[in-house]
């Protein structure tokens, strides 16, 4: 089983509005909400791609009744802890005319510590070396930055392979405890080793210093750019696809989302690349929050080119 775990969901809130401006009344053209959180993004995109996947996290309130909801609804399997507080509302403004994503995002309620262990109880039930752990997003407030490090290591014991999308602290910690799969954006790997990477070279390099900590795998997201694949044995650069962004919210979600579909096939660093790329294209091309099937992916598949570094 795949199990994505979103410790901090959100009700995802999509408005489009041409020539967005500050300081002014802004009218919306067109809006669309969906359950979110990047978890939950990732196993809405393993759903599209044709995948399963069981998503855990925490929820509460009216917006975490939404998020429940929403998944029963598409048929996506959910295992979610209720918490107290509400669960966040997050904001996302595009503005076709200036080209612009603007993330608004709130920080989320605060975790006690009955919900964060009947939470931990629920995911590792049953788990084993079939298994695959997505980590995936922030924590909520006075949560242990040290926790995905913690269930990397829970997970890693029970025969598990394991992966990690974060950033800060939480990433950190977690690259130390080795994960199979390590997923950052050229931002957060540059925050992580702390020095500016700027070519290609460079960023192999750094996802090399991710290697040599324990990671079996590194994919780093390049936005627009494509995306940088990296293990002990080779590094692939593929270019990005150039299509009308939409919007960007859940793209590099909907890439993890292919690799680890990939990972749970056996297939190598090789094979992940064309659909990692081609799905988080058909993201950006989709609009709101993971909105694409695997025809579109499909469609984008010849399209995805890489190099050798």
């Amino acid at each position: 089983m795949i199990r994505t775990v979103t410790l901090n969901p959100a009700v995802d809130r999509t408005v489009v509005i041409a020539g967005f401006a500050l300081d002014k009344v802004n009218r919306v053209a067109s809006a669309r909400v969906d359950a979110g959180g990047k978890g939950i993004n990732v196993s809405k995109a393993i759903a599209a791609l044709g995948g399963k996947s069981r998503a855990y996290g925490m929820i509460a309130g009216n917006a975490g009744e939404f998020i429940r909801a929403w998944l029963d609804a598409r048929g996506i399997d959910a295992a979610l802890t209720w918490a107290p507080g509400e669960t966040r509302t997050n904001l996302k403004i595009v503005d076709p005319v200036g080209g612009t994503h603007t993330d608004i995002n709130e920080s989320g309620p605060r975790v006690d510590a009955a919900s964060l262990a009947a939470l931990e109880a629920e995911l590792f039930a049953g788990a084993g070396r079939d298994d695959i752990f997505v980590f995936s997003g922030s924590a909520p407030e006075a949560c242990d930055p040290g926790i995905y490090a913690a269930w990397i290591a829970r997970a890693k014991a029970a025969g598990a392979r394991t992966v990690l999308d974060a950033d800060g602290e939480l990433l950190r910690r977690g690259a130390e405890a080795g994960p199979t799969l390590l997923k950052p954006n050229l931002q957060e790997l540059e925050r992580l080793v702390g020095r500016v990477l700027p070519d290609a070279r460079a960023m192999a390099s750094a996802a090399r210093d991710l290697l040599r900590r324990g990671a079996r795998t590194v994919v780093l997201s390049l936005g627009s750019e494509g995306a940088l694949f990296v293990d002990e044995t080779v590094a692939l650069l593929a270019g990005g696809i150039d299509v009308e962004a939409r919007s960007t919210v859940g793209a590099g979600d909907s890439m993890l989302a292919a690799a680890v579909l990939c990972m749970e096939r056996g297939e190598g660093l090789e094979g992940m690349v064309a659909p990692a790329v081609a799905a988080g294209t058909a993201a950006v091309a989709g609009g709101g929050s993971v909105s694409f099937d695997a025809a579109a992916v499909s469609a984008y598949l010849a399209r995805v080119k890489y190099e050798i570094l």
